[in-house]
């Protein structure tokens, strides 16, 4: 209802390898003495920067333990009731955009770690409502990128006299989304011995 405790996560929009910050914020906070719960975004498309506490309560601590999860946790260790105005900003999260497409960010429980907040009374406090947040809202095209097709790396052949230069070429299918690639071209070196590699094709 519209008296119940609740955690919002903001909106915001960024191109490629550009940083959004997105707002925490607060309604119906009356006589809180801790709080937890967990933010999770879809790591191949955020990468996590930073959370800078606004320091609406003091103490919040929040952590990054693993890609897609950030954890927040708060206690006043004075057990004394903390009551703020709503839509206070609790802390802003910042990410760096790895693909320009729609993503939920969530407040929700998570294994171990559920939604949890406690008022002055050591009562826990029941419901508490969350609201998640987006990040580039309505972008959509080109963005099925949860079962990518293999990646195929395809060497061709050639033939050459003795003394002769020969290339082969590479050739890639499903080079998609990738920020890097790795790999090694093993030959005989009692039949042909290396010159260079060039035309890569990449940008």
């Amino acid at each position: 209802s519209g008296d119940d405790l609740t955690f919002r996560v903001g909106n915001g929009a960024a191109g490629v390898n550009q940083e959004v910050c997105l707002q925490i914020t607060t309604d119906n906070f009356t006589d809180i003495v801790g709080f937890q719960y967990a933010i999770t975004y879809d790591a191949e498309r955020l990468q996590f920067n930073s959370a800078t506490s606004t320091d609406a309560v003091a103490g919040l601590q929040v952590a990054n333990p693993e890609p897609g999860i950030i954890r927040a946790l708060w206690a006043d260790f004075g057990a004394i009731g903390n009551t703020l105005a709503d839509g206070t900003n609790l802390v802003d999260i910042c990410f760096t955009v790895l693909i320009a497409c729609e993503t939920d960010v969530e407040i929700e429980d998570i294994p171990g770690f559920p939604v949890r907040v406690t008022d002055g009374n050591n009562e826990t406090v029941n419901p508490v409502l969350t609201v998640g947040g987006t990040v580039n809202a309505g972008m959509t095209a080109n963005c099925d990128i949860t079962t990518p097709s293999n990646l195929v790396l395809d060497l061709g052949t050639a033939s050459g006299g003795v003394g002769q230069e020969v290339c082969i070429d590479l050739t890639v299918e499903n080079f998609s989304f990738l920020t890097d690639l790795s790999f090694s071209v093993v030959y005989d070196a009692s039949v042909v011995s290396f010159t260079q590699a060039n035309n890569f094709g990449l940008a």
